[in-house]
């Protein structure tokens, strides 16, 4: 699925942000991203 767009530039894509992104929390000093394999990035 995601090795599809290997080869493409980093744009938007927002079918791929639905499929990928269950939830983002934007917080005062920073931003976590849950994606809808349980991983949690916080940037």
């Amino acid at each position: 699925m995601i090795s599809n767009y290997a080869d493409q530039s980093l744009d938007y894509d927002e079918e791929l942000v639905r499929l990928l992104v269950e939830k983002v929390n934007v917080f005062e000093s920073n931003v976590v991203v849950r994606f809808k394999s349980g991983i949690e990035v916080e940037v």
